[in-house]
């Protein structure tokens, strides 16, 4: 016999019961009347319905360059990742050389 995950209550999870529960409000992106869920979110399009809850999801744009390298010495930032990196594979290459002597 399959025993069943046990639910909460009669309902179903938290999930079912929060979205049972959320408020209804016109959605400005599908022009429904859905349910709105935590931040001000459409339950059926995933569009934010409250544009101060919209600041919440947005990323300001990244202004570095890739890795942070800013020009030709840019990578000098770095040196100490990069000489423990180069110590790391000498110890290893050594180990490798002297185990099998």
């Amino acid at each position: 016999m399959i025993e069943r995950a046990p639910s909460n209550g009669p309902s179903g999870s938290r999930a079912v019961s929060e979205l049972r529960d959320a408020p209804l409000s016109r959605c400005p992106h599908c022009g429904r009347e859905t349910r709105t869920v935590s931040r001000g979110v459409c339950a059926d399009c995933w569009g934010v319905k409250d544009p101060e809850n919209a600041l919440v999801f947005r990323t300001p744009p990244k202004t570095e360059p890739l890795l942070g390298w800013d020009g030709l010495f840019g990578w000098l930032d770095d040196l100490p990742w990069i000489l423990l990196i180069l110590v790391g594979v000498a110890v290893f290459v050594l180990r490798l050389l002297f185990w099998t002597s």
